[in-house]
């Protein structure tokens, strides 16, 4: 980050020693522990565009904690509206915060807020997002990229909706993806 950190969450929700709680470490470039905190089992963390705030995604209380890179206190805890709601993967992209719910059922869904208003309701975007992750771009600050397995789907991140956009992204073998952004990953 910009005040030359790494952070690191773990241990996942099923490995936890202690039930429901995990670790968000903040190391120095040399993996020294600069500060370790205790958090409801954090899964996913994305960073600021602006490299000043980090996000973490807290399965077990249904909660975004947000923690300020420099002086590394967590300065707020945005709620995901229910308690059913868990957030997974997380990312920052078009002016939103966007986390992946896999709660199950009509719950299920991509899940945004705008970060100008984070106690907004939360808007869904109709779609299937189990083994969903997220990826973003410092040279397209208003798209998201969505994993699933082998697809990736390109998406204008400024819509809630989250519809798919039509310019493809170059695959590895030189080839444009179709229209809709959507290609097979071949490792």
């Amino acid at each position: 980050d910009l005040h030359h950190r790494l952070f690191v969450v773990g241990p996942p929700p099923s490995q936890a020693t202690t039930p429901g709680v995990g670790q968000l470490l903040a190391l120095d470039l040399d993996g020294a522990l600069i500060r370790r905190f205790d958090l409801p089992s954090p899964v996913a963390i994305a960073l600021s565009r602006d490299h000043t705030t980090l996000y973490v995604s807290e399965y077990a209380s249904s909660t975004i904690a947000v923690l300020d890179t420099a002086t590394l206190e967590i300065v707020g805890r945005w709620s995901t509206e229910l308690p059913t709601k868990k957030p997974l993967d997380i990312a920052e992209a078009g002016g939103r915060l966007w986390y992946s719910d896999t709660t199950g059922g009509s719950g299920r869904g991509i899940v945004s807020f705008p970060l100008s208003s984070p106690a907004d309701t939360h808007d869904t975007a109709e779609i299937e997002v189990h083994g969903v992750t997220f990826e973003t771009s410092p040279t397209e600050p208003n798209v998201l990229f969505v994993l699933r397995g082998e697809r990736i789907t390109r998406h204008d991140a400024t819509d809630p909706a989250l519809p798919a956009l039509a310019r493809g992204v170059k695959q590895t073998n030189g080839q444009d993806l179709p229209l809709g952004g959507v290609a097979d990953v071949k490792s």
